[in-house]
């Protein structure tokens, strides 16, 4: 996801916009990226309750009462033409925002269904089919690291997922990254439904070219590029590596 926000960033400016990347931290600050992009780091409260995040995540799934009062404050002073989030920042956006500005939300993953964002069922190892219920707590708990504040998060964020689905404010359009993304959205949250538009995650052609020197191996090979994590269907890629001819090498980068 942070890759794919400085790419468009990166090419917004390109375009002549003028972007500035609104991030939450513990510590306020402003800096340029490239020309036409500003890093800009605003005061969060809750990135200060690491231990509850997974993968030291800087949101939670509810809004942040320092990020809110914090964004609003730089909306004013920017006063931007369009806000587009990502992540699980649309809890917070959307109360900043207050509806005064055209606003798009780009759905990554599954971060306003699952408590973990995945949707991958434990122990089972399957996509889930009754996300945003009690169960989310063992199956949460399962891949946590143990103690007193594992089922905490899980508990905290139920409440929140559920008044998603009624009560917080909606951007005006949601990009999803794939077809199933979006096919998922429309079945368990169809309030979201008809705002859904499907723009894959893109490449940039300069980006697009394999260096020479760049250490691939000069055989045949199917490389897998991205997290090797059971829910991204790895498993899946080594069932079918099996059935091709054996001079043929698999490789995963991360």
């Amino acid at each position: 996801m942070e890759q794919h926000i400085l790419s468009l960033a990166a090419h917004l400016s390109k375009r002549g916009h003028h972007v500035a990347v609104v991030v939450p931290s513990r510590t306020p600050g402003r800096s340029a990226l490239t020309d036409g992009v500003e890093v800009v780091h605003l005061r969060a409260g809750l990135s200060f309750l690491s231990r509850f995040h997974r993968g030291g995540a800087n949101h939670l799934q509810l809004p942040d009462p320092l990020y809110v009062r914090s964004l609003k404050r730089f909306l004013k002073e920017w006063q931007p033409d369009i806000v587009h989030s990502h992540g699980l920042a649309v809890f917070s956006a959307g109360i900043a925002l207050g509806g005064r500005t055209p606003w798009i939300h780009t759905i990554h993953d599954y971060g306003l269904l699952c408590p973990k964002a995945t949707l991958w069922k434990l122990p089972e190892g399957t996509t889930c089919e009754n996300p945003m219920t009690l169960s989310c707590v063992p199956c949460h708990a399962r891949e946590e690291p143990t103690g007193w504040f594992s089922p905490l998060r899980p508990m905290a964020i139920l409440p929140a997922l559920s008044l998603s689905r009624s009560r917080l404010p909606l951007p005006d359009q949601y990009i999803a990254v794939s077809e199933f993304v979006a096919e998922t959205y429309r079945r368990f949250l169809p309030r979201v439904g008809d705002r859904i538009t499907v723009i894959p995650n893109f490449l940039p052609k300069e980006d697009n070219e394999v260096d020479s020197s760049s250490g691939l191996p000069e055989e045949q090979f199917v490389l897998s590029a991205g997290s090797a994590a059971a829910q991204m269907g790895v498993h899946i890629l080594l069932e079918a590596f099996q059935s091709i001819p054996d001079d043929v090498h698999l490789g995963q980068a991360t």
